[in-house]
C-alpha cells in the first residue's frame, strides 16, 4: 500500500487478518503502513472503558455508530442495501473522527504530530503481532 496515505481503522487487525485470509493472492494486504488506530488516539484522551465504535462515536460525534449489520452475513452476495450502508457509515465515521481527535488530543496536550510518530514506532510490533498468528 502507499505509505504516504493514512490508513485509519479501528482494532485494524482483525479486518486486516481476515482480508489477508480471504484474499491470499492479494498481495496489496502483507505491508500496510501508515496505520493510525482510532481505537488508541482515544485512549489518549478517555482511559475509561471503550464499548469499541460505537462508543467513540458517540462521545466524539455527539451520535452512536449502529452496529447490528455488523453480525449478519457479509460472505453472501450480492450484499444487501443495508450493509452496504453500513460499511459506507463505518468508514465514513472513522474518518470523521480522525478529523476531530486531533484537536481532542491538543486539548489533552498529545499533538497528532506526536502520535503519528508513535503509531509508526509501534507497527513493527503490529506486524511481528500480525505475522505470528499466519
Amino acid at each position: 500500500t502507499n505509505n504516504k496515505i493514512i490508513k485509519v481503522g479501528f482494532a485494524f487487525n482483525g479486518d486486516l487478518r481476515v482480508l489477508r485470509r480471504g484474499l491470499p493472492k492479494l498481495n496489496c494486504f502483507n505491508d500496510v503502513f501508515n496505520i493510525v488506530e482510532v481505537n488508541q488516539a482515544y485512549k489518549e484522551i478517555d482511559t475509561s472503558p471503550q464499548g469499541g465504535l460505537c462508543r467513540v462515536s458517540e462521545v466524539v460525534l455527539g451520535q452512536p455508530l449502529c452496529k447490528t449489520e455488523q453480525i449478519s452475513n457479509w460472505k453472501r452476495r450480492p450484499l444487501r442495501e443495508r450493509q452496504v450502508h453500513y460499511a459506507a457509515l463505518d468508514a465514513y465515521c472513522l474518518v470523521k473522527i480522525y478529523d476531530l481527535l486531533g484537536p481532542m488530543l491538543e486539548a489533552k496536550e498529545v499533538s497528532m504530530d506526536q502520535f503519528h510518530k508513535n503509531m509508526l514506532a509501534s507497527e513493527a510490533e503490529y506486524e511481528k503481532e500480525e505475522f505470528k498468528e499466519n
